[in-house]
């Protein structure tokens, strides 16, 4: 039980779990304390139940263990993993101990809620917990409570207005995200390598080093073709308009997707933006903060800018597009828990005893 290892003062823990890295520290700090992949090392045992491991790799039947990752599609993929997760941080690494825990939450689903509000009151003893969004804490971190989110991840991109902390609009997910370009440059990349064996890791790494938006794409296709030399596991790839190519499907997703192309990144933000009251138009527009790992994308800010500013939409401010990093997230949990203001906001045991696990909703 974690509460045997709680201190004397009040720490209020803030933890934030993405597709890629798990970061968590204390509330009121600048910064994450640890930062960790969200990956957890699984073996099978002899009666068909799984040990987990975090941060080593256990000795033994090395060639049978399985590397998982604990968020996939923004939904916990197994939750003895993230129970594993925590618990490699609340021992291992968090000596001062908590008795609040403030959890980000990538997608809204009721019954993820409940297990994971019944794990930190039964299983690690908290006293109290709260289970925020990650558009609302990353807008927080941008210092504002008004904004129009456009989180563009891993699998998927999603949206979301807020007016002064409250949602207005529910979330909408648009099936496009970084995977997605990883797995367009593997294409691109085999038609200019026929002869190689491009793993998906391998273009990851070129997406990551070299892929870029295009301010405008069809005036870059017309320009004389640059090429940069990048060298992975011992294999030179002279990458060239895949650069910017790739990364276009969030633009134009029909250059990916064959059939059910989805909907661009501005088609869903228009959409979407055209739906909020009119009185609001001027105050989203300039602030649209856009999040997730595309966001490190070169231009990316610039082209959406670009691309809401030929809309003609009814506003007379003009836009403002705001990249977020990858620390937001957590920095927005952090302010929100340390503010006296949210303190009457956090789920107590005796309301979870109360309740039980639907007191989150």
């Amino acid at each position: 039980d974690y509460s045997n290892h709680v201190s004397v003062e009040p720490f209020s823990l803030v933890f934030d779990l993405g597709h890629d890295y798990f970061r968590a520290g204390y509330a009121g700090e600048e910064g994450p304390l640890h930062i960790l992949e969200s990956k957890v090392k699984r073996t099978k045992r002899n009666d068909g139940r799984y040990s987990y491991y975090v941060g080593t790799e256990p000795q033994k039947h090395r060639e049978a263990v399985e590397s998982l990752r604990v968020l996939k599609g923004g939904l916990v993929t197994d939750f003895d993993a993230l129970e594993s997760l925590w618990e490699y941080f609340l021992l291992e690494k968090f000596t001062h101990g908590a008795n609040t825990l403030l959890y980000s939450e990538a997608k809204s689903d009721k019954k993820q809620r409940e297990i994971i509000t019944e794990i930190l009151f039964e299983k690690f003893g908290f006293d109290a917990t709260y289970v925020a969004p990650k558009t609302l804490l990353s807008l927080y971190a941008s210092g504002r409570y008004t904004g129009f989110v456009i989180d563009c991840g891993f699998e998927s991109t999603q949206t979301y207005a807020i007016c002064e902390g409250y949602g207005l609009q529910k979330v909408i997910e648009v099936p496009i995200g970084g995977t997605h370009i990883t797995e367009y440059l593997m294409t691109l990349l085999q038609k200019r390598y026929p002869s190689a064996l491009l793993s998906y890791d391998v273009a990851e790494i070129l997406k990551r080093n070299t892929a870029q938006v295009a301010l405008d794409y069809n005036q870059a296709l017309k320009s004389e073709e640059l090429f940069v030399t990048q060298s992975v596991l011992n294999n030179e790839y002279k990458i060239g308009n895949e650069s910017f190519n790739c990364a276009e499907i969030l633009f134009q997703p029909s250059l990916y997707f064959e059939k059910n192309s989805p909907r661009s990144i501005p088609e869903v933000f228009k959409s979407r933006f055209l739906k909020l009251d009119d009185n609001l138009y001027n105050e989203m527009v300039s602030n649209v903060l856009l999040l997730g790992g595309c966001a490190n994308l070169k231009n990316i800010d610039k082209r959406l800018h670009s691309e809401i500013e030929k809309m003609r939409l009814p506003i007379t401010k003009p836009p403002k597009v705001i990249l977020g990093n990858e620390n937001w997230t957590w920095l927005g949990g952090s302010i929100l828990a340390s503010l006296s203001t949210f303190q009457k906001m956090w789920i107590s045991r005796e309301e979870y005893k109360y309740d039980g696990p639907s007191v989150v909703h």
